[in-house]
């Protein structure tokens, strides 16, 4: 009987190489959505990570908030908050009025003993081109106080506090608001601004920005140096809420740079706030406007 030749040890070999490495090329095919995926999830990890380095290398870590009003934000690193005034404790016979404390966070080098609706207010002390140091002030405004039933402000218009607030400004710093089509950093012309400019990891928040060069009649009657001022005005709901950062021109680094991604982190409630049993502000419960 003839046998069959044994096979060629070489052959079988190859034989099972080229399989082998059919049989890991199918593999990958079959697994290539799951490394593109991978790769993505990957990157975007590594995208979340440079984001949020880029927040911690230009804004404190823990936000500040506005107890009763639903507003908070991690403002820029190096600002200080200038604490609002205690309530005044009238003693017997005396007016409450009378005795309410200067509220020091109040623009009054502006040339107004108030601005209505201040809720926040810090100062930082930056570098100056001259190698010296210079004080940027930033606050947060709001039309809180016209929502609030029996408040001072309850019958002012509840939708025109940007204009009012803006009236403000212009008169003080000799100035007019002008409204522009595209975005832009031309001197008081009104634009519109997204931030973050993509969207990524947080929502888009919404602004009406301007950049307030106030004219140098201005400046001689408030004996003030040469300055910009920086507003940003949103709205969520019917609660209507502006930014207004005021530097010296003597600042070596744009601080709009800072506030800019400081707005990033901008909340702002929906909910208008209502005055509790105690007379403090309260929140009602409710969804964040961003």
């Amino acid at each position: 009987m003839n046998r069959a030749p044994a096979p060629d040890r070489r052959q079988c070999r190859r034989f099972r190489t080229i399989d082998g490495g059919l049989l890991l090329g199918y593999c990958l095919l079959l697994a290539g959505c799951g490394v593109q995926a991978y790769e993505a999830q990957l990157n975007n990890a590594n995208d979340l990570f440079n984001y949020q380095n880029r927040l911690d290398q230009s804004l404190v870590r823990t936000p500040w908030e506005a107890p009763g009003y639903g507003v908070s934000m991690r403002v820029p690193l190096g600002y200080g908050a200038i604490p609002a005034p205690a309530a005044a404790v009238p003693k017997d016979g005396e007016d409450v009025e009378a005795e309410s404390p200067v509220d020091l966070r109040q623009p009054t080098y502006l040339g107004v003993p108030e601005i209505e609706g201040l809720i926040g207010a810090w100062k930082a002390s930056v570098p100056s081109r001259d190698g010296g140091s210079a004080v940027v002030f930033l606050y947060v405004f709001g039309n809180h106080g016209r929502l609030l039933k029996g408040s001072a402000a309850d019958a002012l218009p509840k939708d025109k506090y940007f204009e009012d607030l803006e009236t403000v400004l212009q008169t003080q710093l000799g100035v007019t608001i002008e409204q522009g089509s595209q975005p832009a950093n031309l001197a008081n012309v009104k634009f519109e601004e997204s931030l973050p400019r993509e969207e990524k990891f947080v929502r888009k928040k919404h602004f009406d920005a301007v950049r307030l060069v106030p004219t140098d009649s201005a400046l001689r009657e408030l004996q003030l140096p040469k300055l910009e001022a920086y507003l940003y005005e949103t709205t969520a709901g019917s609660i209507q809420v502006a930014i207004l950062m005021v530097a010296p021109e003597s600042v070596r680094d744009n601080p709009d740079t800072a506030l800019r991604v400081a707005l990033e982190t901008l909340s702002v409630s929906d909910q208008a706030p209502q005055l509790k049993a105690d007379g403090q502000v309260g929140q009602p419960a409710g969804k964040s406007g961003f």
